[in-house]
């Protein structure tokens, strides 16, 4: 019994979890159901318990919120737009959002402004930012603080940061939070650099993105951290103060950068694979650089464990080396390394000058302007890699019909390309595989990160939907789930005055139990079928009269008769099963009814 009655209080926190809607037309003072929604994000967060789903009809909502709940979700309503927006120039605003909670979804928003950031997330974990557009910031539009582990970056639009300072404005900027994933993301006009994990960031991947026209470098692998933020109150195991360990840049397209396309800091076994590079390193730096950390302890790990294959560098202009080792000097004046050469993995790569040759750089050996022929003698690598038009496409990124780049490619564990076509047999160098179908480049209006998975079709519709009543002033609902891409299904009631939306209900929904309602009243049911394409048709529609509670039957007789010996009667727990039950779907409804 006490089992089966903690199971029962489980089931009942669950189903607590509830929609609550806001609209520009609501009030605070309302439930926050759909048809009588609150009016602020921030009221609705103050409503909000852990676990429950914030739903903005289209408009624009006032920021500067803390997303203080746990396991919360903030979207747009299907089929709908909303904007949440704060300013960048009002230092009372550090950020449009500020994640303090844990395990945190943003869906389908337009995030901009806030002082500092557009989104902060400030040391908790297991978060997600999906399909979101984030822009617009006063320095970078999402910042992560150290330990703010396990945050996934998909398929969103991220662009124009360092609206009010332009000297230190990421378009991402992770100091020291472990596995966090960035993929299908188009990130543009940044004011510095695209994107980074430092600070002693463990097991981050950046893949199948699109970096375009960064004021400084697209991805830095690494970068410069002060110590007091890398071995955090003991919890990091970082004694040698890598900037960045296990990091992963593969199959992205970064196109137009002032300094290096993809930098690397006292980085600990990076695996750089499959890049397309266009037109990096206008400015300064090189193409693919080795920069030195400048920490403020004189901790400065070489990178080590390097691995750079199958990846294209394109020069489009000026005179910069594709690659540049660079040495730091130290606070002792002492000159220190970026790149341990014992361990590195340099091969299979293309590059290219478009009216010269490439040269490259070590300042460790005191090299400069070397050929490509002598760079490969001197450090031992590319025997495999070319100086040759790889026959890219400049603006897109993508691979000309029988480019040279086709099968020059190392056998290495990337299984897509940047469109998530399958690669097989022999693989080509550059994000680009030869065949399937291309995303176009750059996305088109209304396309949302890459383009990649982030377009679903509109579900099909229900069918069969019935409505039999079951006494207690109940009728269930029930109908068949033809599709297999919807988000949620609406269901919809009618009582005499039309159809309005009466619940939201989730994915893979197929029964609904209306309670509470009105002896001998008709009431008329549809649903639909949704998700962010759109919504499905209507199922038919079924009615039911609700019926009133059948009469209590008489209490049982006494224990008289028969010589049973008067025993206690047991404990009648599947009425308190039923009484939980029943508990918890008055919660789940407290305000979506």
């Amino acid at each position: 019994m006490l089992r089966a009655t903690l199971a029962l209080l489980l089931i009942a926190g669950a189903l607590n979890a509830v929609d609550i809607y806001v609209a520009p037309g609501g009030n605070n003072a309302n439930p926050g159901t759909i048809g009588s929604p609150k009016l602020t994000l921030a009221g609705a967060i103050t409503a909000a318990s852990n676990g429950d789903t914030i739903i903005l009809r289209a408009g624009t909502y006032a920021g500067d919120v803390n997303v203080n709940r746990d396991n919360l979700t903030i979207r747009s309503h299907t089929g709908e737009w909303a904007v949440v927006s704060t300013s960048h120039t009002n230092s009372g605003n550090s950020q449009c959002i500020w994640i303090t909670g844990s395990s945190c979804t943003l869906q389908r928003l337009e995030i901009a402004g806030g002082y500092f950031y557009a989104v902060k997330i400030e040391g908790t974990t297991n978060h997600i930012i999906e399909d979101c557009i984030v822009r617009s910031s006063g320095r970078d539009c999402i910042k992560l603080v150290p330990h703010s582990n396990n945050v996934t970056i998909r398929r969103c639009e991220i662009h124009s940061s360092g609206q009010r300072d332009n000297s230190n404005a990421e378009g991402i900027d992770n100091v020291n939070a472990d596995n966090m994933h960035v993929h299908d993301c188009y990130i543009h006009d940044i004011a510095t650099n695209g994107m980074y994990a430092k600070g002693g960031a463990v097991g981050c991947v950046f893949e199948r993105n699109l970096i375009m026209d960064c004021g400084t470098g697209g991805i830095f692998i690494g970068f410069t951290t002060d110590s007091l933020f890398m071995n955090v109150a003991g919890q990091d195991n970082n004694p040698l103060y890598y900037e960045n360990i296990n990091g992963i840049v593969r199959n992205n397209i970064i196109i137009n950068t002032f300094y290096a396309g993809i930098g690397l800091c006292s980085a600990q076994n990076p695996k750089v694979y499959n890049n397309t590079l266009i037109n990096t390193a206008t400015g300064g730096m090189s193409a693919l650089h080795f920069h030195p950390r400048g920490g403020d302890n004189d901790q400065n790990p070489p990178c080590t464990g390097v691995d750079i294959r199958n990846n294209i560098v394109y020069m489009n202009q000026g005179t910069r080396p594709v690659m540049n080792v660079r040495t730091g000097v130290n606070g002792a004046s002492q000159t220190y390394n970026t790149l341990d050469t014992s361990t590195f993995v340099l091969n299979h790569n293309i590059y290219y000058r478009n009216g010269g040759s490439v040269v490259f750089r070590n300042d460790q050996t005191g090299q400069t302007n070397l050929s490509f022929s002598a760079w490969a003698t001197a450090m031992g690598t590319d025997a495999n890699s070319f100086e040759s038009n790889p026959q890219v496409n400049l603006a897109t990124g993508h691979l000309e019909a029988a480019s040279f780049s086709i099968d020059k490619g190392a056998a290495i564990a990337v299984t897509d390309d940047f469109d998530g076509n399958t690669r097989s047999g022999t693989l080509d160098v550059g994000a680009d595989e030869a065949g399937g179908t291309a995303l176009p480049v750059p996305p088109p209006a209304g396309t949302i990160g890459t383009g990649y998975g982030a377009t679903p079709t509109a579900p099909s519709a229900p069918s069969s939907l019935s409505a039999v009543s079951a006494g207690s002033l109940t009728i269930n609902v029930n109908w068949s789930d033809n599709s297999g891409n919807e988000t949620g299904f609406e269901l919809e009631r009618d009582s005499g005055s039309g159809f309005v939306l009466h619940q939201s209900l989730g994915a893979n929904v197929t029964s609904y139990a209306d309670t509470g309602l009105s002896d001998g009243t008709l009431y008329s049911y549809r649903v639909r079928a949704v998700n962010a394409a759109g919504d499905s048709t209507y199922s038919n529609s079924a009615s039911a009269t609700a019926g009133a509670a059948a009469p209590p039957p008489p209490p049982a007789g006494g224990s008289g008769g028969g010589g049973g010996g008067g025993c206690a009667a047991a404990p009648n727990t599947g009425g308190m099963l039923a009484l939980l039950v029943l508990a918890a779907l008055a919660l789940r409804r407290r305000v979506t009814a």
